[in-house]
């Protein structure tokens, strides 16, 4: 399976590159058959205006001719459609007429130079791409000149072709001919140069294509992994506890990846021709009925409306109802999931006729989910092909299911369209062929429909936002922010954390990355993966913003390639931990992250830097904030009125933020921190200066003496008084 797997891989990849590449070469040929064909019109426009004023009428019919055939020609350059065909007539054409004027104009010797342009145009033929045209093209020229040659005895040459008229013109063909052959060699030259950067390019595009591939797959299989694993852990070390729960979770996900696997087996026997239909003979309406309420409840809990309507009451006819379950539970499950909550999905059935009027059955699946880009419709039934759209990338997927759908509704000779139009909706027009050749009548049964289809229902639970965090409440457990689109994997972090941790949730990037700059989290844990803002962007927003730069972030993702490690850590991860992943690793990991926050608070906790050091750009930006803090205090160390409120309005942040940014690194509170700059800017000016301990205490900000004199006490354990001068 594998194998053939690989084998599927590579056959979709590289057939989107040939023919991205089979059309970049058709521009490119189309090109300088433009550019040649411009140059010659100009040179043969010159060559018949010099003949009508030397009344040289052979070569001045001649070029009239030739301009007629080249404006005949242009049109068929505007479009790519049999350009082989209409060029090789084209040149053909110039060939035959050049002999003609060859013949006029009393042999070759007398030609004057037009023998030339026939040699062009056969030269000019490998632009054709194509060596049996080219052949032909050189034989009939060779053939022209050798008659030409026969006949030379019996042609006279016109009265009006002078030995020096003839050798002007023999002078002028051939360097327009040089000129031509100058073309086609810069074509070559150009082509041959860009070839191995075109053979780096393409090989590099298709290792980026079969990497995503191989990821999108991979994160499949990881996700559902993390939570058999992490269940299968929390069973074994709860005993009875969670048992119940547990083997639920881990049974859903073990049909999910059964699921994901059965569907890359039946492509497989697609695409080998071993997968046979069982059709019956029986009611298909009934049958689509009960599939579509088998959705019911999956709908139902995403908030949408799943309706079936028809106009027919029954229509018995051959199908089979395994494969018709795979290719609805497909669409249904697509329309479903890509519908927001209060949409509409619709299957409907009626009668229809084919392109040779024929009747058939028609089924459509119509949603009013957010729509298919109209430049990713004619790639979407492609095997592995997803929508790059931030809509939707919370559903990576691997690009299997659509593509299956369409085998199989070959395979059932049906066809398969849609029409899409983003943000309004998706329609699937599904059109079978009606016969009644099985006489097979075997019943269905349809309660086992419900079961059937489980493998195409998101089962992931839904999950309830915990209150929000007391940023005040700092005597309490670190809180931990998890940012995840996955339900399932949501759940089990929250078991596993909450004992240690106070736990909030984000279901995006950009939900996390409000939620971490109202918060200030103690640590952040993220997926890569997610919708409307990924992994990689929220670690990048969060550490190059001085309100969460010094908020450790761990990412926890399925993308395992070492690209995307590197990617990460570049970006300022501190951890990076492949799904699955094991619960120890991940509690040491945060433990050692919130020990690395406690050597930085006592980093800070005495850090009083001075004035003018903030030019200093290749700090750290943990520092920078300090350097901040500190020139803005120090500015306004005089002003006693100058606190929290004030200092805030500076940075600029919320008293929430700053409150919870200064815990985060000094492990004190702004109002002590601000005191403290206070008394050892005071320290300094009683031990460096002449001011008295009343005239210290107004430059800090402080009015009242005696409350200095006991905070500077409490600060140093010595009286200002008394402070050795």
């Amino acid at each position: 399976m594998l194998e053939s797997f690989q084998k599927s891989v590579k056959k979709s990849v590289s057939g989107f590159f040939v023919n991205h590449e089979l059309a970049s070469k058709l521009d490119l040929q189309l090109k300088w058959l433009w550019i040649w064909t411009l140059a010659a019109l100009f040179c043969i426009s010159g060559m018949t205006s010099l003949a009508y004023f030397l009344n040289i009428w052979v070569v001045f019919w001649y070029g009239i001719v030739l301009i007629l055939i080249y404006l005949i020609y242009m049109p068929f350059l505007a479009r790519k459609k049999n350009l082989e065909r209409s060029n090789f007539i084209f040149l053909l054409s110039i060939i035959l007429a050049t002999f003609v004027a060859m013949i006029l104009l009393g042999g070759i010797v007398s030609s004057m130079g037009l023998i030339f342009v026939g040699l062009t145009c056969a030269f000019s033929s490998v632009l054709l791409n194509n060596a049996r045209l080219t052949i032909i093209l050189f034989i009939i020229f060779s053939f022209t000149i050798i008659i030409t040659a026969l006949l030379q005895p019996y042609l006279t040459v016109p009265e009006y072709v002078t030995p020096s008229s003839n050798l002007l013109f023999y002078v002028l063909n051939i360097l327009w001919m040089t000129s031509t052959t100058l073309i086609f060699i810069l074509f070559y030259i150009k082509q041959q140069s860009g070839i191995e950067e075109a053979e780096a390019k393409k090989l590099k595009e298709l290792d980026e294509a079969k990497t995503r591939i191989y990821t999108n797959i991979t994160h499949e299989f990881r996700t559902p992994l993390t939570i058999i694993l992490g269940m299968a852990d929390l069973i074994e070390k709860k005993q009875e506890a969670g048992i119940q729960e547990g083997v639920r979770e881990i049974k859903q996900k073990g049909n999910s990846l059964l699921h994901l696997i059965n569907q890359m087996l039946d492509l497989s026997k697609l695409e080998a021709g071993i997968l046979k239909n069982d059709l019956i003979n029986n009611d298909i309406i009934t049958y689509l009925k009960y599939l579509t309420e088998s959705f019911n409840s999956y709908a139902e809990s995403k908030q949408i409306l799943l309706t079936f309507s028809t106009p027919l009451p029954e229509l018995y006819m051959d199908y089979d109802p395994e494969k018709l379950m795979h290719i609805i539970s497909n669409l249904l499950s697509n329309a479903i999931k890509y519908t927001d909550s209060g949409g509409k999905v619709l299957v409907y059935a009626e009668l229809g006729k084919d392109s040779d009027h024929k009747e058939t059955f028609v089924i459509q699946v119509k949603d009013t989910g957010i729509g298919i880009k109209r430049d990713n419709i004619p790639y979407i039934f492609d095997r592995f092909f997803r929508e790059d759209d931030e809509r939707i990338s919370t559903k990576i997927g691997t690009g299997l299911g659509l593509a299956l759908t369409k085998e199989l509704v070959n395979l059932l000779n049906g066809n398969i369209s849609l029409n899409s139009i983003p943000g309004e909706g998706t329609t699937f027009f599904i059109l079978f062929p009606i016969t009644s050749t099985i006489s097979l009548k075997k019943d269905v049964d349809v309660s086992s429909l419900k079961e059937l289809v489980t493998p195409y229902i998101d089962n992931s639970r839904d999950f309830l936002i915990p209150d929000e965090v007391d940023d005040r409440n700092m005597e309490g457990k670190p809180v931990l922010l998890i940012v995840e689109d996955n339900n399932d994997v949501i759940q089990y972090l929250c078991e596993i954390l909450k004992d240690k941790y106070q736990v909030e949730i984000a279901f995006n990037g950009k939900e996390g990355l409000d939620k971490a700059i109202k918060t200030i989290p103690d640590i952040v844990i993220s997926d890569i993966m997610m919708p409307v803002m990924n992994g990689y962007e929220l670690l990048d927003q969060l550490k190059n913003d001085i309100r969460t730069s010094h908020i450790p972030v761990v990412l926890l993702t399925a993308k395992a390639d070492f690209s995307s490690k590197m990617e990460g850590f570049k970006k300022g991860a501190d951890a990076y931990l492949l799904k699955p992943f094991s619960q120890e690793e991940l509690f040491v990991r945060l433990e050692k992250l919130i020990e690395s926050r406690k050597k930085i608070q006592e980093h800070f906790a005495q850090y009083y830097p001075s004035k003018g050091i903030m030019k200093n750009y290749s700090l750290p930006m943990e520092e920078i904030f300090m350097l901040k803090v500190g020139e803005i205090l120090e500015t306004h160390i005089e002003n006693e009125e100058f606190g929290i409120a004030a200092l805030c309005r500076e940075i600029p942040m919320s008293r929430a933020q700053l409150y919870r940014k200064f815990k985060a690194l000094t492990n004190t509170t702004v109002s002590k921190y601000i005191r403290s700059i206070r008394l050892n800017k005071a320290k300094d000016l009683l031990i460096s200066t002449n001011l008295t301990v009343s005239e210290v205490a107004f430059q800090v900000g402080f009015k009242n003496l005696s409350h200095f004199s006991s905070n500077f006490t409490e600060e140093f354990g010595v009286n200002p008084s008394k402070l050795p001068r």
